[in-house]
């Protein structure tokens, strides 16, 4: 965990990530070389 304190922590921040492009992956696809999952905002 990055704050401890969690919410009470004096260094507590909020990070919104908003990403363009999510790739999912599992170990079965992995291992029978199937693509990624791609989601795209």
């Amino acid at each position: 965990m990055i704050w401890q304190e969690g919410l009470s922590d004096p260094n507590f921040g909020v990070l919104k990530i908003t990403p363009g492009r999510v790739e999912m992956f599992s170990l079965q696809g992995l291992t029978s070389g199937s693509g990624p999952i791609v989601w795209r905002a």
